[in-house]
């Protein structure tokens, strides 16, 4: 086949094909499935920016779409109510922000913003902020180790952040946490650089130093990391339009999470 003969035939089969599969992906009943294991039924709409918009009669939401597993189509079914019980999940703010507290998802959007910047895992970081100060921001050590993630004063002028501050103590604390990993290119010697030093950990080969306060703080952390890493949310925010947004990684101040 010549090459101005497929031409042509990519263009007849493009004009062709464009209504139907312009229908199929962005008008169509359907279910999207998202990487958290949750489901959501409506009508399916593909935005320019490539995110997936579900609209019902009550409400939309606009999904990235690296949030999402796979999309079914079911053709002009209508949601059924495991929609109206996710939205009405959604709505219950009071109950969300009540067990945020008992819970400590009070940071977890800085939390994720500042792990995202420095290339950490964000379960790894509260990990050790629960390690450090057990989500108390005015902890302050009997070494002088100030905030969420403990932050000597001397490291935080290194850093150039305000240790009293929520968010510089995350950022700081969350940037000196991605230089030991960087330094050691391991996850324990990282811990252990960051509770002893990166001297202690040089001085003793590269290896956790044998320290019972070391050891054990490195041990607290892994065992922390395993129960963030399990514990799979879901986040939103409802824009002025009344759009709800939902994320997994919440990186915006306006997120708050659904309660499961």
């Amino acid at each position: 086949m010549t090459q101005m003969k497929k031409i042509f035939l990519f263009l007849f089969l493009t004009l062709y094909l464009l209504p139907s599969t312009f229908y199929l992906l962005n008008a169509r009943e359907g279910i999207i499935i998202l990487h958290n294991g949750n489901t959501v039924k409506g009508n399916i709409i593909i935005n320019e920016t490539g995110n997936y918009t579900v609209e019902t009669k009550k409400w939309s939401v606009v999904f990235l779409k690296k949030e999402i597993k796979s999309v079914k189509y079911t053709g002009l079914e209508k949601p059924d109510s495991s929609s109206d019980r996710f939205v009405q999940k959604m709505k219950n703010t009071k109950k969300t922000e009540k067990k945020e507290k008992k819970t400590n998802y009070k940071y977890d959007p800085l939390i994720y913003f500042y792990a995202d910047k420095y290339n950490l895992d964000p379960a790894f970081v509260k990990a050790v902020i629960e390690a450090e100060s057990n989500f108390n921001p005015n902890d302050v050590s009997c070494k002088g180790a100030v905030g969420l993630m403990q932050l000597m004063p001397r490291t935080a002028d290194g850093l150039k952040v305000n240790p009293k501050n929520v968010e510089e103590n995350i950022e700081g604390g969350t940037k000196y946490l991605n230089y030991m990993y960087e330094k050691f290119g391991d996850s324990k010697l990282a811990l252990a650089g960051y509770n002893a030093g990166p001297n202690a950990v040089k001085k003793y080969g590269k290896k956790i130093p044998p320290y019972k306060e070391t050891q054990n703080y490195v041990e607290k952390v892994l065992q922390n990391y395993q129960k963030h890493k399990s514990d799979k949310q879901m986040w939103y925010f409802v824009d002025e339009k009344g759009c709800f947004y939902i994320s997994d990684s919440p990186k915006d101040k306006r997120y708050k999470r659904v309660e499961k």
